[in-house]
């Protein structure tokens, strides 16, 4: 398990439908693995709904929380490319 964006959260989020399997036009951070934003996959529904209902719930910023999440790396030349996230585990409320 990793934190998802912590402690930037999601550094680009979109209200787009949720495409499964596919590229998001969501990215995120995850500082363990590197501090550049990276492409979200969403690799069920589940995980990504969860995702877009939290950052979303009651009209707050979806950039003040965090997500901790079981997720694979796509990497190319080594380099981390795509985080395919595979399940959400908690979701953290970050401070400013």
């Amino acid at each position: 398990m990793l934190a998802l964006g912590c402690p930037d959260a999601l550094h680009q989020s979109s209200v787009d439908d949720l495409k499964v399997g596919r590229r998001s036009s969501d990215k995120g951070i995850i500082e363990r693995i590197d501090e550049t934003p990276r492409t979200l996959v969403y690799v069920s529904d589940f995980a990504g709904q969860r995702i877009k209902d939290e950052i979303f719930e009651d009209g707050g910023n979806p950039f003040q929380k965090g997500f901790i999440v079981d997720v694979d790396v796509e990497t190319a030349r080594g380099r981390p490319k795509i985080y395919r996230v595979l399940a959400v585990h908690d979701v953290l409320d970050l401070d400013d």
